[in-house]
């Protein structure tokens, strides 16, 4: 993994997001529900393709955002946000070969 660029002004971040394309954004918010909501709105309008892994500090959720799929979970240690960096949400498509039962 490489951090290839970081900002706290919502506007800079966004162009920063839309130039480099990065595979992953984490995201940090403040907790307060209406900022929260419009920033990941706007964010998931601006990038749609592009997995947004945003974080609570207020009570350690972890929201992973990919395409239309949405799951939250709770972080316990470094190892949770790292999972949820590297865990895909599509399934993992699944290949049949012919005279095999399907799984």
């Amino acid at each position: 993994m490489e951090i290839i660029s970081q900002d706290t002004d919502f506007n800079l971040a966004i162009d920063q997001i839309e130039k480099l394309k990065p595979d992953v954004i984490i995201w940090v918010n403040t907790g307060l529900k209406q900022d929260v909501a419009g920033e990941e709105t706007y964010l998931l309008q601006a990038v749609p393709d592009i997995k947004i892994v945003s974080l609570n500090f207020q009570n350690n959720d972890i929201t992973i955002h990919q395409g239309a799929r949405k799951t939250m979970r709770v972080a316990q240690d470094v190892q949770d946000l790292i999972t949820a960096i590297k865990d895909n949400l599509f399934p993992k498509p699944t290949s049949r070969v012919e005279g095999l039962p399907a799984a």
